[in-house]
Order: C-alpha cells, then sequence, then structure tokens
C-alpha cells in the first residue's frame, strides 16, 4: 500500500518549485530551488490550487463557474488524482534502491492502474536520469474507457523537458520554437501495459545511471508499447489531437513542475477547458504565489528580523515579479483582465520588490564584522632545507620538456567538387582529407590542460573530424553512376573515366576504405 508523504516544513514561496516554473523559468537556465521531487512539486501545486479556489477569480468575468467545462467544476477531481500522483512519485523516490523496492514499485503502479474508475484517469510519473546532471520527469496521462471491464486504456506520454525534439514542432511563433508537449500512443493493451518486463525498465529510468537516456524511452519503450518500430504513428495522432496544444518546453532545470503542468492542463483540454480559461488559470495561481511571496515578506520583516535576504533571493523575487507583469500585461490587451486589476497586480509586484530590497538591506547590517587575519608564526613548510645542497638532488628532477604547440589544421585546404574532376584528383582530395585529419587527431591525443579538459577538447576536435569527413563524402566526392548510364557510358563518371589503372582503382578503395573506417571510430569515440 502507498503511504501519505511525511513533509518537510514548507520553504518560502520562492524557494519552491512553483516558483521557478511558474515565474523564472523564462529568465533562467539554472536554478537550484527548481527541485527534483515530483511529490514535492505535486503537492505545492496541491496547495496553491487549493488557495485559489477558496478566493476564486478576482475578474468580472464568470469563466470559473461558467458550466461543467469550468474550472470550479474540474479542479477538484484533478486534487484528488495529483494526491495519488504525489503519493506513487513519493514511493519511487524512496522505494527504488532495490529489487525488493522495484518490485513494490511495479505492484503499486499496477494497483493505480487497476484503481481508475470508468471515464476517469491517473497521472502516473516516469522518466530517467543518468547520474551526469540530466534529470528528467514525465507523466503518463491513463484515461479508462466508459465501457467496464477495458481491455486498453489510452495513454499520453506528456514531456516539456529532454526529449521533446521527438516531437512535433512549430516555429509559426519564431524565433520561439514550440512543440507538441502531449504525445498521444493511443489504446494500449492493459495486459502490454502492465507487462513485468516493461515495468521494470520504464521505473529503472529513473535510478541514476549513465545508460539511462532518453533514447531508451523514446526509441526502445514507447515503440514496444506500440508495438510499431517507431513513434512515428504517435507523432501523426499528436497533430490531430484537438487538446494537444502548441507549447513552449521548459528552458531551465523546471522539468519536474513543467512536465506536471502541462499533464494537468492536457487533461482540462480534454474535458472542455478553453485556452483562454487555462491562461486565466494559471494567472490566477501567479498571483497567489506573489501574494504568499508577499505576506512572507512581512512575516520575516516583523516575526523573524533575523532571517537574512541574500541577493539570489532577491533576483528570484524580481523575476517573479516580472513575469507577473508580463502575463497580466498580456491578459489585458486579450481583454481577460479589466484595467482596475491590472492596476491590482502592478501594485502587488511594486510591493514585492519594495519589500524584497528592504530585507535585503536590514540583512547587509546583520552581517558579522570582518575577520583581519594575522600571522603568528613563521612559515616553514621545508625545514633542513639546506640539507639537499650537494647531494645529487638533480637526479631526482627529470628531464626538462619544452612543450612544443601542435600544429594547426588548416579544413579550408580541402578541396571542392569543381576540383574532382578524374579518379586522380578524387585520390588527391581523399589524400588532402586523409593528411588534415592526422593533423587534428595528433592534437586531439595531446590537448593538456588537465584530464576534463583533455577529454572535452578531444570530444570536440572529434567531432571536426566528423564533420569534414562528411562533408567530403557528400559534398566533394561525387556519387558513382551505374555502368548503364548514358553519361557514365561516356565517359563522364569520375571513378570509372577511362584511362583507370587497376592501381589506381585499389589506392582509391583503400582511402575511401581508410576514411569510412576513422569516421566509424570518431563516431564510437564520442558516444561512449
Amino acid at each position: 500500500q502507498l503511504s501519505t508523504c511525511a513533509m518537510e516544513p514548507p520553504p518560502k514561496a520562492w524557494e519552491t518549485g512553483c516558483w521557478a516554473g511558474l515565474l523564472c523559468d523564462p529568465y533562467s537556465e539554472g536554478i537550484l530551488t527548481a527541485g527534483k521531487s515530483l511529490a514535492n512539486c505535486a503537492n505545492e501545486f496541491i496547495e496553491l490550487v487549493e488557495k485559489a479556489q477558496v478566493k476564486g477569480p478576482t475578474t468580472p468575468q464568470h469563466w470559473w463557474n461558467d458550466g461543467s467545462s469550468s474550472p470550479a467544476q474540474l479542479l477538484p477531481k484533478l486534487c484528488e488524482v495529483l494526491q495519488q500522483t504525489s503519493r506513487l512519485a513519493f514511493f519511487s523516490e524512496n522505494k527504488l534502491r532495490d529489487p525488493v523496492g522495484l518490485e513494490e514499485l511495479a505492484r503499486a503502479w499496477i494497483d493505480c492502474l487497476r484503481k481508475v474508475p470508468p471515464g476517469g484517469y491517473a497521472l502516473i510519473p516516469c522518466g530517467w536520469a543518468d547520474g551526469l546532471g540530466k534529470d528528467n520527469h514525465c507523466i503518463l496521462v491513463v484515461e479508462a474507457p466508459a465501457e467496464v471491464p477495458a481491455a486498453s486504456m489510452r495513454v499520453v506520454l506528456v514531456n516539456a523537458g529532454e526529449g521533446t525534439a521527438y516531437h512535433p514542432s512549430s516555429v509559426e511563433t519564431h524565433p520561439k520554437t514550440k512543440r507538441k508537449t502531449a504525445l498521444p500512443l493511443g489504446d494500449i493493451p492493459f495486459a502490454r501495459l502492465t507487462d513485468p518486463a516493461f515495468l521494470a525498465t520504464l521505473l529503472m529510468q529513473r535510478k541514476n545511471h549513465e545508460n539511462h537516456k532518453v533514447e531508451v524511452t523514446y526509441d526502445v519503450l514507447l515503440p514496444w508499447l506500440l508495438d510499431k518500430p517507431s513513434i512515428v504513428d504517435a507523432v501523426s495522432r499528436a497533430n490531430e489531437d484537438e487538446a494537444s496544444d502548441w507549447r513552449t518546453p521548459a528552458r531551465g532545470k523546471t522539468t519536474t513542475w513543467k512536465s506536471l503542468v502541462e499533464a494537468c492542463r492536457y487533461v482540462l483540454r480534454r474535458r472542455g477547458v478553453s485556452k483562454d480559461m487555462l491562461k486565466q488559470f494559471m494567472l490566477q495561481l501567479r498571483r497567489e504565489l506573489v501574494a504568499r511571496a508577499i505576506q512572507e515578506m512581512e512575516e520575516l520583516g516583523t516575526v523573524a528580523p533575523d532571517r537574512r535576504l541574500t541577493s539570489s533571493e532577491l533576483m528570484l523575487l524580481s523575476l517573479g515579479s516580472r513575469q507577473l507583469s508580463r502575463g497580466a500585461l498580456k491578459a489585458y490587451q486579450a481583454g481577460r483582465l479589466t484595467g482596475e486589476e491590472l492596476a491590482a497586480v502592478e501594485k502587488d509586484t511594486v510591493k514585492a520588490r519594495l519589500l524584497a530590497e528592504e530585507l535585503l538591506a536590514s540583512s547587509a547590517g546583520n552581517l558579522p564584522s570582518s575577520v583581519q587575519p594575522q600571522l603568528g608564526d613563521a612559515c616553514a613548510p621545508l625545514g633542513a632545507f639546506e640539507l639537499l645542497l650537494g647531494t645529487g638532488e638533480d637526479a631526482f628532477r627529470g628531464q626538462r620538456v619544452v612543450p612544443v604547440p601542435p600544429p594547426l589544421a588548416n579544413m579550408m585546404d580541402l578541396p571542392q567538387r569543381a576540383d574532382v574532376q578524374c579518379l586522380a584528383t578524387a585520390i588527391r582530395a581523399m589524400e588532402r582529407a586523409t593528411s588534415i585529419t592526422d593533423v587534428m587527431l595528433a592534437r586531439a591525443r595531446d590537448t593538456g590542460g588537465g584530464a576534463n579538459a583533455a577529454s572535452a577538447s578531444r570530444i570536440a576536435i572529434q567531432y571536426q573530424v566528423i564533420s569534414l569527413l562528411q562533408s567530403l563524402f557528400t559534398e566533394v566526392l561525387p556519387v558513382p553512376l551505374p555502368p548503364t548510364d548514358a553519361v557514365a557510358a561516356a565517359g563522364g563518371c569520375v571513378w570509372t573515366a577511362r584511362p583507370v589503372t587497376r592501381e589506381a582503382q585499389l589506392n582509391a578503395c583503400t582511402s575511401i576504405e581508410n576514411l569510412l573506417y576513422r569516421l566509424g571510430e570518431m563516431w564510437q569515440d564520442v558516444e561512449e
């Protein structure tokens, strides 16, 4: 059974993943408060939605309670589903440590799917973590059909982070590129969705390991789930799904929050909530979050005067106020916000900024006095150093090596397509490519600067070698013509035009083989 999460004391509003995802994602790529815990993000979202529901809308429009497709009717059920998502995410974050924990998690996963009521839905967490800095969360939106018993369930993968390159894209809002964050997988048989091998592989992707990458999910697991060689059908289905809108993926490390919100947004869109309603709802959440930050800053100034506000926190508060102002202005221009409401938003943002600056100034006055170190003892790191004089210590110093700068390869020396008119010129072009890449690889073997620097420089040079060889085979060397081609019969093919000697053909084949081998070797090195 899933146990209720034991939550720590709640952080300040600007320290939550909600603040990072709702108010700071467009401006900052790396925010430490973005968080990696999906359970915490789900709980924060539930708390924010419940507070917004209690207060209700602040606009004169009646969109909040307008019919069965209004947020007021759908959000209570969504919060109930998110509580289950939070417990399942907490279970995953704390149990995925050994085979026993994996089995318990798989059973909880299956139990969650079986409890989805007819016509209901569940938000199931998944994703991958390579242990090298890439930690991506996705959400599987699983919908049960109205008929009972159900042999299959409708599954949609929602991802707003790494992996959206597999989703349909649009550049109509250039320079911003938008994606279909929701990828409908279609009706999946329940037996296939709960297959032990599939579940074990999918759930283990959240455990830190260098082989847990986006390709495993999109190139292996999803095609197996669809029983197709690729996810092409799912991509086509996304273009036809009216609830799958064009959205901006996460730009910072906020995929935990962004994927969760995008999944909730997709669920509401499936149940008739319009885009304007959702925009108004998200603006309401931002206002509620800023109002909470104002209240907490006022408490810091009275209840806890010793609490210090750092410059980083001031930056987070500034970015949040800026994003709220920007969203309110867009809503006003679209007619979703009145002038009075726009003035109220401006009042809140100015108040938040002034409170933050006041707390930062008071924090600066509470800093301790500077420490002035004093040297009390004589520094003698090498005692009795004079004993080494005249004792043959030079034999232990090693030979002095003067570093020689490696030669620079001129990639512009590679011949152009117009320079290749016969087999001899084609061979010279390949020989020139070989000599250029020899110089580049010699430099890659002697990059210096420590292990990390050497590795980074080597990989960069190997990518340059790959680019040069690809240009050679696709842009410089012509494609051989079939023997039956009229141009080839007339001597127009570079590779067969006479006079051609056996030795020249052998040299050409050897050069092609060596360069292709080098190209494959480079790809193998960079992928490892």
